[in-house]
């Protein structure tokens, strides 16, 4: 019987644990930009080029498919290394805050979706935590985004690639 209710208690645990997390990504932004993978070590430090401000596009994976492609501007600020956006997508209207660091190649960013628009039964008013890293192979950004809401915990695959400083080159 103690043996049931243990095990009982450990999936309990389990469960918890897992709905509790899913959807946070492992690292704050801040520690996410400085921490250095083996595969950005191994590669040159990515010079200020791939930081540029104009217009961005971005694709993620949710309900086992690809959402996107979607538009929208960042400015990327070079003695705060910081970053801000603003655009729209299938979820709603949203902007962007975010910082970076060349030494690690790496970007991330904070959407904040605005209440009311878009889609309302995904657009929670909500925020998404989006990390990623240079990948030069690709020329684009490659990471995962992190959801977590009182409805909603989830996480998955993102990219986002430089596509041009005015919207007539795309």
């Amino acid at each position: 019987m103690g043996s049931i209710t243990g095990l009982a208690l450990l999936i309990f645990g389990i469960q918890y644990c897992v709905k509790h997390w899913r959807g946070r990504p492992p690292q704050a932004n801040v520690l996410f930009i400085k921490t250095e993978t083996m595969k950005s070590c191994e590669q040159e430090k990515s010079d200020i080029s791939i930081f540029k401000s104009g217009y961005w596009q971005s694709r993620y994976f949710q309900y086992r498919r690809w959402h996107g492609p979607c538009r929208f501007s960042l400015s990327f600020e070079s003695g705060s290394m910081k970053v801000t956006g603003s655009g729209s997508d299938d979820v709603g209207t949203f902007t962007i805050d975010g910082i970076y660091s060349i030494e690690t190649s790496r970007l991330a960013l904070t959407k904040k979706y605005q209440a009311g628009t878009g889609n309302r039964s995904e657009n929670l008013g909500h925020q998404v935590t989006i990390q990623l890293t240079w990948n030069a192979q690709n020329d684009q950004f490659e990471g995962k985004w992190y959801v977590q809401t009182s409805k909603y915990h989830g996480e998955d695959k993102f990219e986002l690639k430089f596509i041009g400083q005015d919207l007539k080159t795309f």
